[in-house]
């Protein structure tokens, strides 16, 4: 399963509301590949389950387009205010701050996907980087972001 980040125009949340489809252009998109875990135990200090992030990825808001008494499948999406609430908590973090988190040996004890042969520090920074940007341009810009674990 891979993570991924999408921002895009607030003004098509209503058409996507009532199509249930995800309408407008792609204005930037972040792919996390398998360290989607990784990412929300860095910025979650130590906890994969921390408020806000363990919305990281798969976001609070949602547009269904499917439910059943099993499952529910949807459009996850963040709203100014989760952003608001993400930016508050990781916006200031600098790359020397998120290297100061990360201990390889930790983070593979409490993720599913472990990566024990590599020291892959500067990957999950740049990871984070990307992730904490986005956040900021759909804040500057008005956005919604959509995260989507799949």
């Amino acid at each position: 399963m891979a993570g991924m980040l999408t921002r895009i125009s607030s003004d098509h949340l209503e058409e996507m509301k009532v199509s249930k489809e995800i309408k407008g252009d792609v204005k930037e998109e972040v792919d996390v590949d398998k360290f989607w875990e990784h990412i929300m135990f860095v910025l979650g200090k130590g906890f994969l389950g921390r408020e806000p992030t363990e919305s990281l990825f798969m976001p609070p808001q949602i547009i269904v387009t499917y439910e059943d008494e099993h499952q529910t499948d949807g459009i996850r999406y963040h709203d100014q205010e989760d952003i608001a609430k993400m930016l508050a908590y990781i916006g200031d973090l600098n790359e020397d701050q998120i290297r100061e988190r990360i201990d390889i040996p930790v983070i593979n004890k409490s993720v599913m996907y472990k990566f024990e042969d590599w020291d892959f520090t500067e990957e999950l920074v740049k990871y984070i980087v990307a992730t904490i940007v986005i956040f900021k341009n759909a804040a500057a810009e008005g956005d919604i972001i959509l995260g989507y674990i799949g």
